[in-house]
């Protein structure tokens, strides 16, 4: 067999084994989006409520999947966060009332166990929340608004920023910045009040488009 050849086939095969090797190589990590919005009832043009225009919820609910048939476990804000965030009920998680906690603007160690902003009532020490498993599986996270759950170190997010109302506020924020040299995959919530208004105001979904593109998951509390 001549070099030509044998170098032909050493090529040939190489292309087969890289092509396995890509073909059976896992996923890149998803980024995640978790939007929850209080209070938000029926207050989504996709569900059909006259005076409203929620274009951007609407895209997202045709290109993904609307619930049309689900609930909240809790009627009140904090026992339903901790619910999602820890996949238990609030009674068996150990946060089943509405909790006081740091606001997101607050020093670093409020979010540690030297916090001086800690509830009674929170989640149970040995259950591990999404936060905790993100940061194991190498995510990084933030969170916009509000907490709203506890104790505030078994919700560990790499960024905090207190509130952003527009497009333009949320380009000046920290968690902006922190998002783009964000090198790991990515994991965002935000809680907003008022996601969902009562006019025919549109609403983004992605404000800036500042986040990277990935699963977007969207709920809301009571």
């Amino acid at each position: 067999m001549s070099k030509g050849l044998i170098l032909v086939v050493s090529l040939a095969l190489l292309a087969v084994l890289l092509a396995s090797a890509l073909k059976n190589a896992p996923p890149p990590p998803l980024n995640v989006v978790l939007v929850i919005t209080d209070d938000q009832g029926a207050h989504l043009s996709a569900l059909g409520t006259k005076g409203l225009s929620t274009p951007n919820m609407d895209q997202l609910a045709r290109e993904g999947t609307l619930f049309t048939n689900a609930f909240a476990v809790a009627a009140s804000c904090s026992p339903s966060r901790a619910a999602m965030l820890t996949g238990m009920y609030p009674h068996a998680n150990g946060l089943w009332r509405n909790v006081h906690t740091p606001t997101l603007g607050d020093d670093e160690a409020q979010f540690t166990t030297a916090s001086t902003e800690v509830d009674a009532v929170g989640v149970h020490e040995y259950l591990r929340t999404l936060p905790e498993i993100l940061r194991e599986k190498g995510y990084f996270s933030a969170i916009t608004q509000k907490l709203g759950v506890g104790p505030p170190w078994k919700f560990p997010y790499d960024s905090r920023n207190p509130v952003w109302k527009s497009p333009e506020s949320f380009k000046k924020s920290s968690l902006n910045s922190s998002m783009k040299q964000a090198t790991a995959p990515f994991s965002f919530r935000q809680t907003s009040v008022r996601l969902i208004g009562t006019s025919t105001t549109s609403h983004s979904l992605n404000p800036g488009n500042a986040t990277p593109s990935g699963s977007v998951c969207l709920t809301q509390t009571p």
